[in-house]
């Protein structure tokens, strides 16, 4: 830690070149700033589902077992708004859908049902997620912007198979799960900006949770993001936007007669643009 104190001690040293009252024009502020970007993510996704009277639930890699694509590049979408020098409203939107068919070299336990070996099996794999979240800039001027906060995201989760009963093979079975769960997220990030047009970034969320959702539902799971990226303020109001994200999530589901858990990864590179006011 001794090198990591060193640095943001000279960073702390690094004189800024605007007067305090002239924040408003410092490359680490901005009254309003929406964008996109495009994500190029790896994707590793893990699933087992135990019906509490009946089978083990096989743990299932998705991309592996039923021929989901380990990448597929989907879009980003965020709006930061800074409602007063230090204080900042952030919404941030993602979404993958994914599916795929595939003949399963294990036997496969889902949910209570068992399938066979010798059909293709279809499946799918769909996640939406929104997420607002509050800053507050702990260090603020030209150069550098430390900032905490905390955020609720809504996390919604849809999977399932359909294919050949194991002990019928003339019998279709399909199984499915739909959740939906708010999940808060404790947050800190640090900019630094290199010059009036270049600004490095990085970003660390986590949080764990346990929600009981009603009488016969519960919610258990931990959330992890972080990035690094950087920025480029290629014209007044238009930069360009480089980033790492490396995004993942474990969640344990019961609802009546279901047990499951979900852990899924998604980490990879995102370029995009964005529009600042």
């Amino acid at each position: 830690m001794k090198w990591f104190t060193c640095v943001v001690g000279l960073l702390l040293c690094v004189p800024a070149y605007a007067d305090d009252s002239d924040f408003k024009a410092w490359p680490t502020f901005d009254r309003i700033r929406v964008g996109a970007a495009v994500f190029f993510p790896n994707l590793e996704t893990q699933v087992s589902a135990s019906d509490r009277q009946g089978l083990a639930g096989t743990n299932i890699v998705f991309e592996r077992d039923l021929g989901l694509a380990d990448s597929k590049s989907t879009a980003l979408a965020f709006l930061e708004w800074r409602v007063f020098k230090r204080h900042a409203l952030g919404l941030n939107y993602f979404k993958l859908d994914r599916s795929g068919s595939q003949v399963s070299d294990i036997v496969i336990n889902f949910d209570g049902q068992q399938f066979s070996t010798t059909s293709p099996i279809q499946a799918f794999f769909d996640i939406t997620a929104v997420e607002l979240n509050y800053r507050y800039s702990i260090l603020l001027d030209a150069r550098k912007d430390w900032y905490v906060g905390v955020g609720l995201a809504a996390q919604e989760l849809g999977f399932g198979l359909q294919g050949r009963a194991a002990v019928s093979p003339g019998t279709v079975v399909s199984e499915n799960v739909r959740a939906t769960a708010p999940l808060p997220t404790l947050a800190t990030g640090f900019k630094y900006a290199v010059s009036e047009k270049w600004l490095l970034s990085a970003n660390v969320g986590y949080f764990a949770v346990d929600l009981d959702l009603d009488d016969n539902e519960n919610f258990d799971g931990s959330v992890w993001n972080s990035s690094i990226g950087v920025r480029w303020q290629a014209f007044e109001h238009l930069a360009f936007d480089l980033a790492y994200t490396d995004f993942r999530v474990d969640v344990d589901y019961e609802k009546r007669d279901l047990l499951a858990n979900i852990d899924y990864e998604y980490r990879g590179p995102a370029l995009g643009l964005s529009v600042n006011f």
